[in-house]
C-alpha cells in the first residue's frame, strides 16, 4: 500500500511537471520569441521607412515594408492561439493598424510627384511615436512570460524535490523493513532449523521412543524400538516391551504432578526402565524407554563386591556388621561362630598364593555346604 501511494504521489508529481513543461514549451516560450520577434520587426519596419524617407525609393516600402507588415499580422495571430491574454494582442493589434495607416500615408507623400518634407518628418515621427507606444505592451507580454516561466521553474524545481525526497524516504523506510524482514527471516529459519531438529530427535534415538493414547494404541513408535523388539526376540509390536501394568501406569502419571512417572521391568532377560510423560495438549503418553541390563548386571556385581570376600566369596566384613545390627535392632537371638584357617602361612609356604587361595576356597564351600541351615531350618547369618 505504501508503494502504491508513494507510485501515485509520483505520477501526480510527473504530470503536474508535464503540464508545467508542456505550457512552457507550447506556449510560454513562443510567446516570448514571438514578442522578440514583433519588437526586432517594427524597429527594422521604421528603420525602412527612414532609409525611405532618404533614398525616396518606393520599391523599400512595398518590397521590405509591406513583408515585414505581413510577419507582424502573422505573429500577432499566433499569439492569439498560444497566449490566453488577448488584451495585448488586442491592443497591439490596434496599434500595429494605426503605425500601418500612418505608414501609408507616408508612402503615399513619398510616391507623389511633389514630396512634402514636412509632413514626412510628421509622419515619421508619429509612426515612431505609436511604435514606441507598443513597447510596453511587449515589455509587459515578455514579463508575464518570464514570469510564467519563473513560476514553473519553481513548481517544476519544488516538484522534483518532493518527489525525490519522497523517493529517498520511501527507499529508506524500505530498508529499514528489509533489515527488519531479514532479521525476522533469519530468525524464522534459525527457528524452524531447530524445530527440525527437534522434531527428527526422537527418530534419530538410539532409544526407543513411543506414542500412546488412554487406549492403549500406538500413535508412534521410532526405528529403535523395532531394533529392541528384534533383539530381544520379541513380537513386532511395541507394547511388548511395556509392563502388564501399563494401563494403571498411565493413569498414574496422568493424575500426578507434575505428570512424568518413571517405572522398571524385567523383559525376558532384559531389564528395561522407561519414562513417560502425559502432554495434555495432545491427550496422549510419550514413553522413553532405555535398555539398562548392563547397567543393572554392573550395579549388582558392585553390591556384590560390596559385601562378599574376594576369594572365598562369603559375606564380608560390611554383610557382617548389617546382620548382626539388624538381628540386634530386631532382637533376634544368633549365635557366632569363630573358624579359623590355622597354618595358612605354611599354605602359603607348601602350595604357594595360588594353592593356599584353592584351600581357603574349598574351606568357605565347605562351610557354607555345612552351614547353611540349622537344625529349624533358618539361615545362617
Amino acid at each position: 500500500m505504501i508503494g502504491l501511494g508513494l507510485a501515485w504521489s509520483v505520477y501526480i508529481g510527473m504530470e503536474d511537471v508535464k503540464q508545467t513543461t508542456t505550457t512552457l514549451v507550447e506556449k510560454q516560450l513562443p510567446s516570448l520569441s514571438i514578442a522578440r520577434d514583433i519588437a526586432l520587426n517594427l524597429s527594422e519596419q521604421e528603420r525602412v521607412l527612414y532609409e525611405y524617407y532618404a533614398t525616396i525609393k518606393p520599391e523599400l516600402y512595398q518590397n521590405n515594408y509591406l513583408s515585414r507588415s505581413q510577419v507582424l499580422y502573422q505573429k500577432i495571430e499566433l499569439l492569439k492561439d498560444i497566449n490566453t491574454n488577448l488584451t495585448i494582442q488586442l491592443d497591439l493589434m490596434r496599434e500595429l493598424q494605426a503605425i500601418q495607416q500612418l505608414s501609408q500615408a507616408f508612402h503615399l507623400n513619398m510616391s507623389s510627384g511633389s514630396i512634402d518634407w514636412d509632413q514626412a518628418r510628421e509622419q515619421l515621427e508619429k509612426i515612431s511615436e505609436q511604435r514606441r507606444l507598443m513597447e510596453p505592451q511587449l515589455n509587459a507580454l515578455m514579463s508575464n512570460v518570464n514570469h510564467h516561466v519563473s513560476e514553473g521553474y519553481s513548481a517544476t524545481k519544488q516538484q522534483l524535490s518532493t518527489t525525490a525526497w519522497s523517493v529517498i524516504i520511501f527507499s529508506l523506510g524500505l530498508f529499514g523493513i528489509s533489515i527488519i524482514l531479514g532479521r525476522y527471516i533469519k530468525n524464522y529459519i534459525e527457528l524452524s532449523i531447530a524445530n527440525e531438529r527437534l522434531a527428527m530427535f526422537p527418530q534419530r534415538n538410539p532409544h526407543p521412543v513411543l506414542t500412546l493414547n488412554s487406549d492403549l494404541e500406538v500413535l508412534y513408535h521410532n526405528p529403535a524400538t523395532l531394533i529392541l523388539l528384534k533383539t530381544l526376540n520379541l513380537p513386532e509390536t511395541p507394547l511388548a516391551l511395556l509392563a502388564s501394568e501399563i494401563k494403571r501406569q498411565l493413569e498414574e502419571t496422568k493424575s500426578s504432578v507434575p505428570p512424568v512417572q518413571t517405572f522398571q521391568h524385567y523383559v525376558d532377560s532384559a531389564f528395561l526402565t522407561y519414562e513417560i510423560h502425559w502432554l495434555k495438549d495432545q491427550q496422549a503418553f510419550d514413553i522413553h524407554m532405555q535398555d539398562i541390563t548392563e547397567q543393572k548386571i554392573a550395579e549388582n556385581n558392585l553390591h556384590y563386591k560390596a559385601y562378599h570376600h574376594d576369594l572365598s566369596g562369603l559375606n564380608n566384613r560390611v554383610s557382617f556388621l548389617q546382620h548382626v545390627e539388624a538381628a540386634i535392632e530386631a532382637e533376634i537371638a544368633f549365635s557366632l561362630v569363630l573358624v579359623e584357617v590355622t597354618h595358612y602361612s605354611k599354605l602359603v609356604g607348601d602350595f604357594g598364593l595360588s594353592g593356599a587361595t584353592e584351600a581357603i576356597i574349598c574351606v568357605a564351600h565347605e562351610l557354607e555346604r555345612l552351614f547353611s541351615k540349622t537344625k529349624n531350618n533358618s539361615p545362617v547369618r
